[in-house]
């Protein structure tokens, strides 16, 4: 037993020296190479940070807006009130404007709510001029109201009243005069009943309750028919010794309402100088001030020797023979440029002893007999129709509005150049014929012209009913008689067919 703990001892004895020994010495090839050292960078100290303290900030409230002093709304004092304060003293004093109306006209009547025709305080507007005001101001009450809700309400109330008026004629016993009359008939002018409406509600303490007038039926809304205006036009014509021409051309329709022997072939005359107004403009670019008075005085006047010398400008030159050539060539353009078979001057005014006994000259003359019946007696030089003539006027006016063949065919044309015409036109002096049957101040662009056998007036008239163009030539055989047909008798006549024409469109109102 002694040996077996001996024995334990010593091997302990023996682990602790061998694990106490120095090692071998190293050989070349078992040499490790020593560890690098890095140094450790010296920990910085920790550095604590302590906020800065926010400066404290106070809020303090915008003033509101105030109204100056005193500032009256619709008569209520708003003087130191700020706009909501304001709004509510306003809704609170004009909330009967909201309330319902009860609108009449003759025996119907009809109640409004303020939301069928959008009725409202104008506030905000109202507010607005308030707070902009500088102190002592008064300040209207304002409404809005829906104009169309409200004329729609009242197109209602417009067909339970209106009444249509009835077209009569009135005649004359001594002459062939006659005119178209509105009778009777009245009606609600919804233009007018809207604007009375809208007045009332803008009045403080007005009453809810309006009464509209009715009146007298426009005569814009009543026409008589264009078969009663043919029908007339021959009755007039028919009581005349001879033969009457009428061309009647509704400008906005475009259309012809009424004619009698449109096509008949009259005497030109001196309605021809618009066919050498346009043939000026035509060939001549800019007029020479000498130019220009004969322009005036051709048309305002009638003047003979400047519709010549217009001629003879025309072809470039100057005198008789130069006019011949400028109304050669206005025929011809007329004919050929324009379609017009039966208007043409062949000579210029009052040159026959000149150019036919002086030199000799042969000059183309018309047929005896030329165009549909009825036939007159017309000048074998210069002639034309109604129908034509009025050709040339809505030509001319077409071109004034930038449309038409003229501006097509000539150059020199110009929707300005046009209305120039058209202006010039309008300053005719001959007040006896055409403007005779109508009222004062009516504008009319027009050319008279008259001879031994014929007058004749064609224009273009603006009137309240409706622009139209008419054309009107009376005729009488003086051949048996010898006797000229005067002014007296032609010019009225003419002013008779005009009046009955603007009747047409402007009927008389008799009540």
């Amino acid at each position: 037993m002694f040996r077996r703990y001996y024995g334990i001892v010593l091997f302990v004895l023996f682990t602790l020296v061998a694990c106490t020994s120095a090692p071998p010495a190293a050989t070349p090839t078992d040499q490790v190479a020593a560890p690098t050292v890095v140094p450790i960078a010296p920990i910085a100290p920790t550095v604590v940070v302590v906020p800065t303290a926010l400066p404290t900030v106070t809020l303090v409230p915008s003033p509101v807006p105030q109204i100056a002093k005193g500032v009256f709304v619709g008569g209520i004092d708003v003087s130191g009130k700020t706009s909501e304060q304001a709004r509510m003293a306003l809704e609170q004093a004009f909330a009967s404007v909201l309330r319902p109306i009860d609108i009449r006209a003759d025996k119907a009547q009809i109640t409004l709510q303020a939301e069928e025709i959008g009725l409202k305080l104008a506030t905000d507007q109202m507010l607005s001029e308030a707070l902009a005001a500088q102190g002592n101001a008064k300040i209207a009450l304002s409404i809005d109201v829906d104009r169309t809700l409200l004329k729609a309400k009242l197109q209602t109330l417009a067909k339970q009243v209106d009444q249509p008026g009835t077209i009569t004629l009135i005649t004359a016993t001594k002459t062939i005069s006659r005119s178209f009359a509105l009778e009777g008939g009245r009606q609600l002018d919804i233009t007018a009943a809207a604007e009375q409406i809208e007045r009332q509600l803008q009045s403080v303490g007005a009453p809810r309750r309006i009464t509209l007038n009715l009146e007298p039926t426009a005569v814009s809304d009543t026409r008589p028919t264009a078969a009663e205006l043919q029908a007339q036009i021959e009755a007039m014509a028919k009581r005349w010794n001879g033969i009457v021409g009428v061309y009647v051309y509704d400008l906005k329709s475009a259309s012809v309402i009424a004619q009698l022997n449109q096509d008949t072939v009259f005497s030109g005359a001196s309605v021809m100088k618009v066919a050498i107004l346009l043939n000026a403009y035509r060939t001549i670019g800019t007029f020479s001030q000498l130019q220009e008075v004969w322009l005036r005085k051709m048309i305002v006047e009638s003047d003979n020797y400047s519709a010549n010398s217009l001629l003879a400008a025309s072809a470039g030159g100057r005198g008789t023979d130069d006019a011949l050539l400028g109304a050669q060539n206005m025929s011809k353009m007329l004919a050929d440029d324009l379609g017009l078979q039966h208007t043409y001057q062949n000579m210029p005014y009052e040159s026959a002893e000149y150019l036919v006994k002086v030199r000799g000259v042969k000059i183309k003359r018309g047929p005896p007999l030329e165009g549909p019946p009825p036939h007159t007696d017309p000048d074998p030089v210069l002639r034309t129709t109604p129908a034509e003539m009025s050709h040339l006027f809505l030509w001319i006016e077409q071109c004034s509005q930038g449309k038409g063949p003229l501006l097509e065919k000539y150059a020199k044309l110009t929707k300005a150049r046009c209305a120039e015409m058209i202006t010039r036109l309008e300053k005719n002096g001959d007040q006896i014929r055409m403007r005779s049957g109508f009222p004062k101040g009516t504008v009319v662009a027009h050319k008279s012209g008259w001879i031994e056998d014929m007058q004749s007036d064609v224009g273009i008239v603006r009137s309240p009913g409706g622009d139209f163009l008419v054309a009107i030539y009376v005729y009488t055989d003086i051949r048996p008689t010898k006797v000229f047909l005067t002014n007296e008798i032609a010019a009225p006549t003419i002013g008779h067919f005009a009046r009955l024409v603007y009747t047409y469109y402007n009927p008389v109102a008799v009540q």
